[in-house]
């Protein structure tokens, strides 16, 4: 488990008796009178906006029997303090992990301190840490954490955050007492993909796609679809084109996450009908991507019908159902069978 704040939760994921410590910021207990004079002030904070979002560990050093950590960054109402929560769950859905952090600028300390304290299964923890040298977007950390058993960690830690996506940080343990031998280590978090966590079937849709089964006169088989990620990286455009290379323009579709109210999709076509949908996910052998459509436009009739779209394989499917022209059900469309081309 790690978190941005919290030292214990990133390094237990990679070392086998580990200290909150590694993951969370650093600290010393009370800076020296000649720390002081050069400790970074509270301009520093500005420094850790790319901080706030979600983050999850690299998988090259995550361990899958370990569960799934989430860490969450945020500021406070007054943008002055940064508050971090961390959780880490098994495969099955169990909080094995987890806690809080809170990095501020303290005027009583003249200095950013990071603290946090958190459980490591049944082992309480908590810590502190001083912001002790900054390089842009380098930060640099000393800290002490102690258990609930009465072990104790002293160390160092850099925050490399050049990359806006990819949080790399330095653990260095310097005085230990009472826990067995942690080594430097390195480790990186990634920042969560709001759209992916939403539809985490986007990427497996990317790409080219021909319609070999289920077409109709509007859209035969041998139509040819593309979709790709749209500006901004929260929605997913789908356009389709009649059977060729250089097919017309059938159709273009839309699919968008809101924030405040999920996920949204959107179909028009050359001639300007509209159909909304909104849109769900479902898991069940496969990521399934459940739109419930709905055209209601003056001098039309009201249609209503939900699909559900996957992946399998090396085929994107598509089936119908709950369709209904003019209040009255009308038999399900066939299921559609899209293929790479």
């Amino acid at each position: 488990m790690v978190a941005v704040v919290p030292v214990v939760a990133a390094i237990t994921t990679t070392i086998t008796t580990t200290t909150t410590a590694a993951v969370a910021a650093v600290a010393t207990p009370v800076p020296s009178a000649q720390d002081e004079a050069v400790l970074p002030g509270a301009e520093a904070m500005a420094s850790f906006e790319p901080l706030v979002g979600r983050w999850t560990l690299d998988a090259d050093d995550a361990d899958e029997d370990d569960g799934s950590t989430i860490q969450t960054v945020a500021w406070n109402d007054d943008r002055t303090a940064l508050t971090v929560e961390w959780s880490t769950v098994t495969a099955t859905g169990e909080r094995v992990a987890g806690g809080r952090g809170r990095i501020v600028y303290d005027d009583i300390a003249g200095a950013v301190l990071n603290t946090y304290a958190g459980r490591d299964g049944d082992r309480p923890f908590s810590g502190s840490a001083t912001l002790i040298g900054l390089d842009g977007a380098v930060s640099d950390w000393r800290g002490h954490e102690t258990r609930g058993g009465g072990e104790s960690v002293n160390f160092e830690v850099t925050y490399d955050l050049r990359d806006p996506d990819r949080f790399i940080v330095d653990f260095i343990p310097t005085c230990i007492d009472g826990l067995d031998s942690l080594q430097p280590v390195r480790f990186a978090w990634v920042r969560v993909d709001p759209f992916l966590e939403a539809v985490p079937n986007a990427d497996d849709l990317l790409g080219d796609w021909v319609l070999r089964q289920g077409g109709n006169d509007g859209m035969p088989d041998g139509c040819r679809m593309s979709v790709e990620r749209a500006s901004g990286g929260r929605s997913l455009a789908f356009l389709i084109r009649e059977p060729g290379e250089a097919g017309a323009l059938l159709g273009t579709e839309l699919l968008w996450l809101d924030p405040a109210t999920g996920l949204h999709d959107l179909f028009l076509d050359p001639a300007g009908n509209v159909m909304k949908g909104e849109a769900t996910m479902v898991i069940e052998e496969h990521p399934i991507l459940q739109v419930r459509w709905r055209r209601d436009l003056p001098g039309a009739a009201l249609m209503r019908i939900t699909t559900r779209l996957w992946v399998a394989g090396d085929a994107l499917r598509v089936d119908f159902s709950d369709a209904v022209l003019d209040g009255r059900p009308i038999p399900d469309p066939p299921s559609m069978v899209w293929e790479r081309p």
